[in-house]
């Protein structure tokens, strides 16, 4: 008992110490007032070749169809909150679907970390999806890599995401995506296209 006394005595007393150590240092409104805000991180900057609206094509193949699926939509890209987060906001039609190939789309785009230059990305759509993911730029290659995992609105099951991008010249995206199953076994379905500056 008196080992668990001595442990409980330590384990307190390294929790009062850390509450005060952790304890915020008193400020005023005017401390608030004269406080710089964090600096807009240069990385942001391999983003602004995406901003502009797009016209886009593309091509879908999933597991069980044998005949590819056509589609088009055209996606508003732009800067928000003072320039930090990127907001495309996509309409998609895939025809041969009916009603049900018609979607709209929101994704947004933060840094998250600037020395590895890579990004947090959220999507949500009209079908009820959402999934979260990060991309990376590779200099070398001039590549977007981007993986994500979410839940397939229409099978309910978990997914996850991955696929690049590059710009071959300021008004051209090519881009490709691939959705398999939660662990990685089974390809449910590729995505690829192309994406035109209107």
């Amino acid at each position: 008992m008196s080992g668990c006394k001595s442990t409980r005595i330590a384990f307190f007393g390294s929790a009062l110490l850390c509450l005060v150590g952790c304890t915020a240092p008193k400020m005023t409104m005017e401390d608030l007032k004269k406080m710089p805000m964090p600096p807009k991180p240069a990385e942001l900057a391999l983003l602004d070749p995406w901003v502009g609206t797009w016209q886009s094509t593309g091509e879908m193949t999933m597991a069980g169809l044998d005949q590819k699926v056509m589609g088009h939509g055209t996606q508003t890209i732009s800067w928000e909150n003072d320039g930090r987060t990127l907001v495309e906001r996509m309409k998609w039609e895939t025809p041969d679907m009916g009603a049900n190939g018609n979607m709209t789309a929101i994704c947004m785009y933060a840094l998250d970390d600037a020395k590895s230059k890579e990004f947090t990305m959220v999507m949500t759509s009209s079908m009820g999806e959402m999934c979260m993911g990060e991309m990376k730029y590779n200099d070398k290659t001039k590549t977007w890599h981007m993986k994500s995992h979410g839940k397939d609105p229409m099978s309910g099951q978990n997914v996850q995401m991955k696929g690049t991008m590059t710009m071959p010249d300021p008004s051209t995206i090519e881009w490709n995506c691939e959705q398999w199953d939660s662990m990685g076994f089974t390809k449910l379905m590729t995505m690829k296209g192309t994406s035109k500056r209107k």
